[in-house]
C-alpha cells in the first residue's frame, strides 16, 4: 500500500491517507477543518495529494509544522 501510494500525482482517500498516517478519521477531519492539510473536494468526497501529504511530513520531521504526534511520524518516515 505505502508503495503505491508515493506514486507521483496520486491522489489519495480520507481512509488511505488515515491508513498511510495510521490515525483515526477524526484527526484527518481536525487537520482539514483546521486548515493544516489541503484536500480536494470532488462532489460529497474529498482527496488528498500524495506530494503535498510528503511535503507536510518532511516539514513536520524538521519541526516546521506540528501536525500529528512524532511518534506517529516516526512509524511513517
Amino acid at each position: 500500500m505505502i508503495k503505491e501510494i508515493r506514486e507521483k500525482n496520486r491522489l489519495l482517500t480520507k481512509i488511505e491517507l488515515c491508513e498511510y498516517l495510521n490515525v483515526c478519521l477524526g484527526m484527518i477531519d481536525n487537520l482539514m477543518k483546521n486548515g493544516k492539510i489541503k484536500y480536494i473536494k470532488i462532489g460529497k468526497s474529498v482527496r488528498f495529494e500524495n506530494e503535498e501529504i510528503d511535503r507536510l511530513l518532511k516539514i513536520q520531521s524538521r519541526g516546521g509544522l506540528k501536525l500529528i504526534n512524532r511518534d506517529i511520524l516516526n512509524r511513517i518516515v
